[in-house]
C-alpha cells in the first residue's frame, strides 16, 4: 500500500508518532503528509512526536492556522 496524501488530526503524542512512522515508509514520490495542530501551544504532542520521528524538518512548511505540511521529495 502506497499513499500520495495523508492528514492526520490525533492531537496525541503517541498516536502521531505510530501514524508518521507507519506513513514515512509507504510514501510515493511527492506525497504530502498534513498534520493538524503542530504549532498550537496547548497541542505540544504533535511538535513532539514530529521531532522525535525521522521526518526531515527541512521539507516541512508551517502554516499561520497550525499545521505542518510535509513533501516527500526522496
Amino acid at each position: 500500500m502506497k499513499f500520495s496524501f495523508v492528514n492526520l488530526d490525533l492531537d496525541l503524542y503517541e498516536a502521531t508518532l505510530a501514524a508518521i512512522n507507519f506513513v514515512l515508509p509507504r510514501l510515493e514520490q511527492n506525497a504530502i503528509i498534513l498534520m493538524d495542530d503542530f504549532n498550537f501551544i496547548n497541542q505540544t504532542g504533535v511538535s513532539k512526536a514530529v521531532k522525535d520521528s525521522n521526518l526531515s524538518l527541512d521539507k516541512t512548511i508551517q502554516t499561520s492556522s497550525g499545521q505542518l505540511i510535509y513533501f516527500n521529495t526522496n
